[in-house]
């Protein structure tokens, strides 16, 4: 699945307000594993569609810790391609 695709559906899914489980997701989004996933919601985060903390054990490091939360830029985003 194109990540653009995968994205949206990621902003929809917080914008309904659910929560996002990496290790649930992935398969449900088409992706080959976790590190895909990581790196869309990192690439996301540097639009600054969404936001979150970021692990700082060397075990998880960057992976989210804690709610991911879509920003007003993301809900534009995500209105402006439905």
């Amino acid at each position: 699945m194109e990540n653009e695709k995968v994205e949206l559906m990621i902003l929809e899914q917080l914008d309904f307000g659910m929560n996002i489980l990496i290790h649930a997701n992935y398969n449900k989004f088409g992706l080959s594993g976790k590190d895909e996933f990581l790196e869309i919601l990192r690439i996301m985060k540097e639009k600054g569609w969404i936001n979150y903390r970021e692990e700082t054990h060397e075990l998880f490091k960057g992976e989210p810790n804690g709610k991911i939360i879509i920003t007003k830029l993301g809900k534009t985003y995500l209105n402006e391609n439905k």
